[in-house]
């Protein structure tokens, strides 16, 4: 999905609301969006919904691309994946690039969860990685993620901190990598890994399901690997 909506927070690729259940999301490529990739927002609350495999990449909206609204010329994408009223959420594996948040637990008034968010790969987001507002937090679980180049890793209730301060100060992101994940090609749209990357083999494995985005089988090495791709 390529350059949807126009120039409000509002339009988004994927909006899941209306008390959507058993939704699931994944192998999927989502470019520029004047909101978000994925949002669920409203009650009645969603529920059951996993989200894996994708690539999320941010950036302003070329506006000659946008087939259904005017477009303006500073549209910027704000979220990778937007939850809010949702219930029972599994969020796993997926790339997601240049955002302001990469994931946004805030607004909306259910908030029961659980919200589980493992091996993700979130990286150059300009205000946060992860945000999780304080009704989102007695139900939010994160471990395996991958951070690198974000302003902040985690908006955790308001404060701000990298994933080290964040897994000292609760019991999530004990397993986080944060460094260069050594992208083949980031300026080019290729988010697979290069051989060294240190995403490789430190992700936790999942049964859910057994391929990456491209279908290459999970594990190829050790473990599975963060991020939407498995290095062959």
């Amino acid at each position: 999905m390529l350059d949807n909506g126009s120039h409000t927070a509002q339009d988004h690729h994927i909006y899941i609301a209306a008390g959507a259940t058993n939704v699931t999301i994944r192998n999927s490529l989502f470019m520029r969006a004047a909101g978000s990739a994925i949002q669920s927002y409203h009650t009645p609350a969603s529920s059951n919904i996993k989200i894996y495999n994708n690539v999320m990449i941010g950036g302003t909206l070329k506006c000659s691309a946008s087939k259904t609204n005017s477009c303006s010329a500073t549209a910027t994408q704000h979220w990778g994946v937007m939850i809010s009223d949702a219930k029972a959420t599994q969020i796993y594996n997926n790339t997601i690039y240049g955002m302001q948040y990469g994931m946004d637990f805030n607004y909306g008034t259910v908030s029961t969860g659980p919200y589980t968010v493992q091996n993700n790969l979130i990286v150059n987001s300009t205000v946060a990685g992860i945000r999780v507002t304080s009704i989102y937090a007695p139900y939010f679980k994160s471990d395996y993620n991958g951070f690198y180049g974000n302003r902040s890793d985690i908006d955790w209730k308001g404060s701000t901190m990298t994933a080290a301060q964040f897994a000292s100060s609760t019991t999530n992101e004990r397993h986080a990598v944060r460094t260069n994940p050594m992208f083949v090609n980031a300026a080019a749209g290729d988010f697979h890994l290069n051989a060294g990357s240190p995403m490789i083999d430190k992700g936790l494995a999942m049964t859910l399901f057994k391929t990456d985005k491209d279908g290459v089988a999970r594990p190829t090495g050790l473990g599975f690997d963060i991020g939407a791709y498995e290095k062959k």
